[in-house]
């Protein structure tokens, strides 16, 4: 059959490790605002942040792929599509 992450590494340290990688996405960020890498509206992305952390308590709480991939998902959108229009915004500004 198929080996999943969590197989490998126990699903404890996925659990660790899928909360671990959205902290990571708001501290680049931050880390590639201070530094000019990225534009400051690109800070916009941390409007996401309670409504993402809210989800991934719930996906962590409650590991369900029929309940809870799609929080992912959504995750992924709203990070994705803030990023873009944080972007946006700073050419709009230029």
């Amino acid at each position: 059959g198929r080996y999943t992450l969590p197989h490998y590494i126990g699903l404890d340290h996925s659990k660790h490790l899928f909360s671990f990688n959205y902290l990571l996405i708001y501290l680049v960020i931050t880390i590639l605002v201070i530094t000019q890498v990225l534009p400051w509206t690109c800070l916009i992305v941390f409007v996401t942040l309670p409504r993402v952390h809210r989800h991934v308590r719930t996906f962590v709480s409650r590991i369900n792929k029929a309940e809870t991939f799609g929080l992912a998902v959504v995750n992924y959108q709203l990070i994705a599509v803030s990023y873009c229009l944080g972007l946006a915004a700073s050419l709009v500004m230029l």
